[in-house]
């Protein structure tokens, strides 16, 4: 069994994406989500952040995942 040990905004975070990602598909979500934060924070350091510790290949699989409709899109396979 793996611990899940992100935290609660990070678990926030995740649930968000992929509800958004099911809603309106990963193109329109990351429109979404780059003009939310048009004119304050830092989208590009809270995108980096949100996936930090992640390889390019497990951010693609967490993401077909997420589209294809998986129960958990953050589980990435061993």
């Amino acid at each position: 069994m793996k611990l899940n040990t992100a935290t609660l905004p990070e678990r926030r975070f995740k649930r968000g994406f992929k509800a958004l990602v099911e809603k309106l598909g990963l193109p329109d979500t990351l429109r979404f989500i780059v003009n939310l934060e048009h004119g304050r924070g830092d989208s590009v350091k809270e995108i980096k952040n949100a996936w930090q510790g992640k390889s390019a290949r497990q951010i693609y699989q967490t993401l077909q995942r997420a589209r294809n409709g998986s129960r958990n899109p953050t589980h990435s396979a061993a």
